[in-house]
């Protein structure tokens, strides 16, 4: 299984011969790592694709997400996913530590996602939508939307979806007609539809953001 689906020996020589990522280290910012430390976590990714991603990806091809009994079902071995995804640290690499990441040098996060891609590409989705979220919030959110939501995201107790395709618009956003219209008690409504949500509701997340 080692070498069915990545080649490490390959993509070391990228990150340290092409992309010269040692000499990244030595910014202040990445002090934490250096080479060695840097082995342990894609270590660390790679057993836990080896047993954890791999095997399913041909029963999710076969098994994909559908609505059934008025809920969504998706594989059961996302759950699994999801939790191993928070224990390695998988949801806080792109953050700094001040947000509660790993402040980790961003090729070895891409690294780690090509290691993880590789293995069973129908999980990613639900890891970089709930990173990509829970990066817009920091981003732009207040305080109190960054504590509310941002730690729960990072721990994977919460997700984070992308719903962009709209019947008239397609892949054209300058088209998507949805709107959100605040109201007195702090929620919004919502008025448009969506055809396609990626990592949308599913049960084994608290909440989707």
């Amino acid at each position: 299984m080692a070498d069915q689906y990545v080649d490490m020996n390959t993509l070391r020589f990228l990150l340290y011969d092409v992309h010269e990522l040692e000499q990244l280290l030595t910014n202040p910012h990445f002090e934490d790592y250096d080479r060695a430390s840097i082995e342990i976590f894609l270590s660390s990714i790679k057993d836990f694709a080896d047993q954890d991603l791999y095997p399913y990806f041909r029963e999710m091809d076969e098994q994909p997400a559908h609505y059934k009994d008025g809920k969504i079902v998706v594989h059961p071995q996302i759950k699994v996913a999801i939790e191993k995804a928070a224990e390695l640290g998988l949801l806080q690499t792109i953050f700094d530590l001040e947000e509660g990441g790993l402040q980790m040098p961003f090729p070895v996060h891409t690294a780690g996602t090509f290691i993880l891609e590789a293995a069973n590409n129908h999980v990613l989705g639900y890891y970089g939508l709930t990173m990509g979220a829970a990066a817009l919030i920091v981003s732009f959110g207040s305080q109190e939307l960054k504590d509310t939501f941002v730690p729960k995201m990072q721990s994977g107790q919460w997700g984070g979806t992308m719903c962009l395709t709209e019947p008239q618009a397609g892949s054209s956003l300058s088209d998507v007609l949805t709107s959100a219209t605040p109201h007195a008690d702090g929620s919004y409504r919502i008025k448009g539809q969506k055809i396609f949500i990626s990592g949308g509701d599913h049960e084994y997340v608290e909440n989707v953001v």
